[in-house]
């Protein structure tokens, strides 16, 4: 049977009629050939559902799935010192580091802020050592940003640039600086944290277990040809640094009068100061901490005349007079080390005074800076990055990682391996959804079968989500734009695109079908008098999402595969339900009538 129509007039008259010619002509082949047609739509969508499997579990990558697309509005430069650097030392390189982001100009950097004795990672987690020291630059506004050696402005690509500036600026530096700073460099995602795309966890009974093993794992990771594309590859192992630890001797101390807890807090008062009250301002109460003068402290650095040094140079203590000569000989007093403490006095006697030596000793110790759990077990995580624009993902890490494991897991025993961060967060977030999504399709089934009062023709309808999920997944795959959560959002919002669609087609074939209409009469009918209006919904729709597609007139990160995958699905969707909607009713419809004949129901 030949489809015909009556073709609209007016302006658009040559343009839907070369529309409809086109449409019937392939329709009219897919009525006369259904198995055909229905084997080939079925086929695309395993093929489509295939790839998004492969790309989730991170079996074969072929398409970039992310929990939440990277949009920075600042980075940080997170670094470590040599144990035993001071505080002071690690308040210099920042600075240093900070001047030369600022040189990069006001395109680049917009302000900077910089922290000794803390370390923040990627996961938010900090960490609080002498050696070190975070940095955190604030990008400029996008109208005014001009990121120097990438396109598009692109934050990522431009963190790789950053990143190995720094590493020259370190090594024409690090005499001076008195070692070599351990850095890693972040952007600080508009999103949720998610932590590092790769994050393998290595538990074991003992730290020296996990440093085996971790050992054995870098080894695989920074070798494979595979993973060339890592950046920042490390693990957390602590540093060893040399502490004083203050013991008291409970006995001796009691023999004076001091228990345990006030002996303790006598050390640790003499140590890092006491609270000497409050200083009333006008408009608030400054806590003021008085402590023992210290042999680092400027204002307690003298001279052999006995002025005191800032620093700017020498200062006369009764002027305001600079003097720049530093060739004279310098004297200090003061703590050199936690150990002088054990000479302070700390009770007055009448023979002689109690000094803190007199109650408890100082021995060094060698400790690490930081000491890591997962689960109660002592554990080293593995961590890196991997480079804009690469082909690896962080499931492919992991699924590589985990089969080389299996390889070796037999040579450690008791140890565990667990996989963190971004593929931890990716996977349990799309779990969620996935599973929120499917009760949401039932609850849409269970009200359709009301309203048509038919168990199919609903069936019929929400088939038209895999026709929009089909768009999604190659239209993600050929404009190589990334799956994150937005995207997962833009199915959700197609899915109630495509079902209306359907359902308008489907309810109107109903209708011609009760008028008298054969099927194939009242399936012709509906595709000739909805196939306008679907279209026409379409570009509308397509065309309100295309800026924020192409980047008029500035491309967002964040929302661009939402936008993408939007229009992509709309328009696989659109199409499959003017072909196959009408294929799967005549089919549906046929069956009905052949049971009722068959069996007489």
């Amino acid at each position: 049977m030949r489809l015909t129509r009556a073709i609209p007039k007016g302006f658009s008259k040559w343009l839907f009629n070369a529309m409809w010619r086109i449409y019937s002509s392939i329709l009219n082949f897919l009525l006369n050939h259904k198995i055909i047609g229905i084997f080939g739509i079925s086929a695309i969508f395993c093929v489509a559902l295939a790839m998004m499997i492969l790309s989730v579990t991170g079996i074969m990558p072929l398409i970039k799935v992310k929990f939440f697309q990277d949009s920075y509005l600042r980075y940080h430069v997170a670094f470590k010192m040599p144990p035993g650097t001071s505080v002071e030392g690690t308040d210099r390189v920042i600075r240093d580091i900070a001047d030369y982001l600022l040189s990069f100009g006001k395109t680049e950097t917009g302000s900077v802020n910089g922290m000794a004795g803390m370390m923040e990672s990627k996961d938010y987690e900090q960490h609080r050592s002498q050696h070190y020291g975070n940095i955190v630059v604030e990008l400029p506004p996008q109208e005014k940003m001009q990121l120097s050696g990438v396109k598009d402005n692109d934050v990522n690509a431009y963190l790789d640039i950053v990143r190995d500036k720094l590493k020259k600026f370190a090594q024409d530096h690090h005499k001076e600086w008195g070692g070599y700073p351990v850095m890693d460099i972040f952007g600080e995602n508009t999103g949720p944290p998610v932590g590092k795309a790769v994050n393998i966890r290595i538990s074991a009974g003992g730290i020296e277990e996990a440093q085996v093993l971790s050992d054995k794992m870098l080894e695989y990771l920074r070798t494979d040809s595979e993973f060339a594309d890592l950046v920042n590859l490390d693990d957390n192992r602590a540093d060893l640094q040399t502490v004083v630890k203050h013991v008291v001797d409970q006995k001796k101390a009691l023999a004076y009068g001091l228990d345990s807890r006030m002996a303790t807090a006598l050390i640790a008062g003499t140590l890092n100061g006491m609270s000497g009250g409050n200083f009333r301002t006008e408009g608030e109460e400054i806590p003021l901490l008085v402590r023992l003068a210290r042999n680092e402290d400027l204002n307690n650095i003298k001279d052999k005349n006995g002025f005191n040094r800032d620093s700017n140079g020498l200062k006369n203590k009764d002027s305001n007079d600079v003097t720049k000569n530093n060739s004279d000989t310098v004297k200090s007093s003061g703590l050199v080390n936690p150990v002088d403490i054990l000479e302070v006095p700390i009770i007055e006697h009448s023979s002689t005074p109690v000094y803190i030596g007199d109650i408890a000793t100082a021995n060094y110790l060698q400790e690490p800076d930081i000491r890591n759990r997962y689960n109660g077990k002592p554990t080293l995580t593995i961590t890196a990055d991997i480079k804009e624009g690469s082909k690896l993902s962080a499931g492919r890490v992991t699924v590589l990682s985990s089969a080389y494991f299996e390889k070796i897991s037999h040579l450690y025993p008791g140890v565990t391996l667990n996989f963190g961060g971004e593929f931890e967060s990716t996977s349990r977030a799309y779990k969620s959804l996935m599973f929120a999504f499917l009760i949401a399709v039932m609850g849409i089934y269970l009200v359709l079968s009301s309203q048509f009062n038919d168990y199919f023709q609903p069936l019929i309808i929400l088939s038209a989500i895999p026709f929009a999920f089909i768009g999604v997944v190659f239209g993600m795959f050929f404009t190589r734009s990334v799956f994150t959560i937005g995207s997962f959002l833009a199915v959700v919002g197609l899915a109630g695109v495509a079902v209306n669609d359907a359902i308008v087609m489907i309810d109107f074939m109903n209708k011609e079908k009760n008028r008298g209409m054969t099927l194939r009469e009242a399936v012709i009918s509906a595709c000739s008098a909805r196939m306008r209006p679907v279209i026409i919904t379409t570009i509308t729709t397509t065309l309100g999402m295309l800026p924020m597609v192409l980047g008029i007139p500035n491309k967002s990160i964040t929302w661009a595969p939402m936008a993408t995958a939007f229009v992509t699905g709309l328009f696989s969707a659109t199409l499959l339900i003017l072909l196959f909607i009408p294929v799967e009713y005549e089919i549906t419809e046929r069956t009905k009538q052949w049971v009722k004949a068959r069996f007489g129901a």
